[in-house]
């Protein structure tokens, strides 16, 4: 509809492409962080621990499996979950703010919003920042998920465009919220860094709290969260892969875009993003670095996707 008609169908494939993949490696990244939070734990409470990555993979399994039980034997319920998980994700930001900001010290104003730290070792605090970008601009990414669920949606025309910009409003506002918090109650910034759970907000958590139970609540309200934006993730995904295989625009189409007669949903395309989720999974056991490049790939897939059809849009109204 956007692109010129020589250029319509590879543009189309391409885009679809680059979506599909992106919203797989956004499923796996979901998975790690989950998988990899809850060992962080267990680095915490059990000095005994030793700490390897095999173990990583297979708590993202187990978290895996989770995730696709609800998008497969318990999908009929799907909305009411939504639901439920939008309640906790609500009540869970106000569960760790409050204590976080109640318990901690606190930095100064001008420490927090005029100081800059280059530990990473870039040549310049502009490089610095920009690199320290990509983790920011994680949480906004996947804001076309309602787009691809809308099928399922009742009254789609009225009810995705609002999904999808209050997810990016309601979100925004209460991720730089308790940004700002973090970084006030952030007072070590280099042992925090330097965390053995690999977890900056543990450290601040621990020094906030003074206790490892409390610790290990606030944080396992975030890998619940995790875990069920997760559920969100791979429903999306499979719906993505679903659409572009009944557009026969991947290998397999003919068995990716069947929709189950009793469960009425796309099943393999949902096992099919299963499977490539374990798959990426297994990145994890050999290098850490390898599979934090992942998130890069989730965020460059998905605003490319994005951008594509909106370069062709400013194109096709600024030339009539």
């Amino acid at each position: 509809m956007l692109a010129p008609e020589k250029h319509r169908v590879f543009l189309s494939w391409i885009t679809g492409w680059i979506a599909t993949i992106g919203w797989s490696a956004n499923t796996a990244a979901g998975i790690f962080f989950s998988g990899s939070m809850i060992q962080g734990l267990l680095v915490l409470n059990d000095f005994t621990y030793a700490y390897h990555r095999w173990h990583g993979t297979l708590i993202m399994w187990a978290a895996l499996g989770i995730v696709i039980l609800v998008n497969t034997i318990a999908a009929r319920f799907l909305p009411k979950i939504e639901g439920m998980i939008l309640i906790l994700h609500t009540l869970g930001f106000f569960a760790i703010l409050i204590p976080m900001v109640y318990l901690s010290d606190h930095n100064s104003a001008s420490t927090v919003f005029t100081d800059f730290e280059n530990s990473a070792g870039w040549n310049s605090n502009g490089l610095a920042f920009f690199v320290g970008l990509i983790s920011n601009t994680l949480p906004f990414i996947g804001y076309d998920g309602p787009a691809h669920m809308a099928e399922e949606v009742k009254n789609a025309a009225i009810n995705v465009p609002y999904a999808m910009i209050f997810t990016v409003i309601v979100n925004g506002t209460l991720g730089f919220a308790i940004t700002i918090a973090f970084a006030f109650c952030a007072t070590d910034i280099q042992s925090a860094l330097e965390s053995p759970t690999g977890y900056d907000f543990m450290y601040v958590f621990q020094q906030a709290t003074q206790s490892n139970a409390g610790t290990s609540v606030m944080t396992a309200i975030m890998i619940v969260l995790m875990i069920c934006a997760s559920i969100g993730f791979l429903a999306t995904a499979s719906r993505q892969t679903f659409a572009f295989a009944r557009d026969r625009g991947i290998p397999g189409s003919r068995w990716l875009s069947t929709v189950g007669t009793t469960t009425k949903i796309p099943f393999w395309s949902v096992v099919f993003c299963t499977f490539i989720t374990m798959l990426i999974c297994l990145i994890n056991i050999f290098s850490t670095v390898a599979f934090n490049a992942i998130v890069s790939l989730t965020i460059a897939g998905l605003f490319i996707s994005y951008l594509i059809p909106v370069s062709l849009m400013a194109f096709k109204r600024a030339t009539g």
